[in-house]
């Protein structure tokens, strides 16, 4: 079969979904073929071109919550065009929401681990076998909905193939490529805000939810797409690459053997001591993010649930910068109880840290998660999605107006570097283009 997917990534900078990658190298080794359709704007007419040339005999749309109204809007849109076309859901959206499958014309949605699930549906599918009782989906029969379980959750990630980047424009287009990877699923914290907050407590316990894969793997799959693309640098994705020391250490000592390029990481200030990153920076790490998200101790322990100390924070920076380790921080503005007052708190943290790169969002807490349901019930909400990260925040809170939160995002990494680099200063301030204009 001919299986396209589309992929809404309006008003984002994704280059590759990995998940996606997955699947289309998954369907590739059950002898199935697969494309992509990127929207970088909504567009129905890609999609009808893309249609009309390839003849996908199913689509497969990947949607975030930012996307939903994007997406929902698209497939009414097909089913009316192509009407006995198959149209399938997945994404995170709908593992966290999956009631709101009902609101969508698509013929199923997948909730749990696709990987081998939708190629069953596929197969059967193609053979023209009932697949009604497939596990990991749910399916519309007129106006009944089907709800199966979750079941197969790939616990060995070694037995996945590699992931397959080849239907992303980004590795169609460019020769100098950038690939994301990721070597592990999942999370064991509790962040009141994440939707592995929500997605573990569907496993028991919730180790069997995160999940890794072996070093040799992961550097397998390095190995692969330095052999058929040209990359100085990757991101690896995982939501916390510093979780496992022992993995950490064997990884970077490998990798150094093996390979030149560059690469960036995300770590947890708690999974960080001077031996990882060491390590780190031996191995070629040019960046380590970290989730600092505000300077207010208390809205970060007891809104958050994150429970790292501001001095915590502060030994991992100073350490990362005592052996020319570069720094990034995530912050977030917005959190319930945020005020004037905690704003500058974070803003006075990340000039202790001096970050080398700073990242700012409004605060988005995910579908279903603990805060999310807070906020609700309080009356913070002033919609219920919003299409990205950076054009406001979704919550009215009582302690501090949406204007102000915008002028702070705004001017945010402006008030940070004006400290200690005048030149990221200039090029981070809002009218820095304006003015160059203006003088050439």
């Amino acid at each position: 079969m001919k299986v396209l997917f589309v992929l809404l990534e309006i008003g984002s900078t994704v280059r590759v979904m990995p998940g996606i990658g997955q699947l289309s190298a998954c369907l590739k080794i059950a002898g199935h073929q697969t494309d992509l359709v990127e929207l970088d704007k909504y567009s129905t007419a890609r999609v009808v071109n893309k249609i009309t040339s390839w003849h996908p005999d199913l689509l497969a749309v990947s949607v975030n919550t930012h996307m939903f109204p994007y997406a929902k809007k698209l497939i009414a849109f097909l089913k009316k065009r192509y009407k006995v076309l198959p149209i399938y859901v997945g994404g995170i959206h709908f593992k966290l929401n999956p009631d709101s499958f009902a609101e969508i014309e698509a013929d199923g949605v997948c909730i749990g681990d696709g990987d081998n699930q939708f190629v069953a549906l596929v197969e059967a599918i193609a053979k023209k076998q009932d697949f009604l009782t497939l596990g990991n989906f749910w399916f519309k029969k007129g106006r009944e909905i089907i709800k199966n379980p979750i079941t197969d959750l790939v616990m060995d990630l070694d037995s996945l193939p590699i992931p397959d980047y080849s239907i992303f424009s980004h590795f169609k287009n460019n020769q100098q490529v950038v690939p994301n990877f990721m070597f592990s699923r999942g999370c064991p914290f509790n962040c009141t805000y994440c939707c592995n907050s929500v997605l573990a407590k569907q496993f028991t316990p919730v180790s069997k939810y995160v999940r890794t894969l072996s070093v040799d793997r992961a550097l397998t799959i390095i190995g692969y797409y330095d052999k058929h693309y040209s990359f100085d640098n990757f991101e690896i994705d995982d939501d916390t690459f510093s979780l496992n020391k022992k993995w950490v250490l064997e990884f970077c000592q490998k990798y150094q053997k093996q390979f030149k390029q560059r690469f960036i990481c995300n770590i947890r200030v708690e999974t960080a001591d001077r031996e990882i990153l060491q390590a780190l920076k031996e191995a070629g790490c040019e960046v380590i993010w970290v989730g600092v998200e505000t300077g207010n101790e208390q809205l970060r322990r007891q809104v958050l649930g994150r429970f790292m100390t501001n001095d915590q924070i502060i030994t991992v920076f100073d350490l990362a910068h005592s052996l020319n380790l570069k720094t990034g921080s995530f912050n977030m503005l917005g959190i319930p109880g945020e005020t004037k007052e905690t704003i500058r708190q974070t803003i006075e943290l990340n000039v202790r840290l001096k970050p080398d790169q700073v990242q700012v969002t409004f605060f988005y807490p995910y579908q279903k998660t603990k805060l999310y349901d807070q906020c609700l019930r309080a009356g913070y909400l002033r919609k219920t999605t919003l299409t990205n990260y950076f054009s406001g925040s979704i919550l009215k809170l009582p302690t501090v107006g949406n204007r102000d939160l915008i002028k702070a995002e705004k001017y945010f990494r402006f008030n940070v570097y004006k400290h200690y680099s005048w030149l990221k200063a200039l090029t981070s301030w809002p009218y820095y283009r304006k003015l160059r204009f203006r003088f050439k």
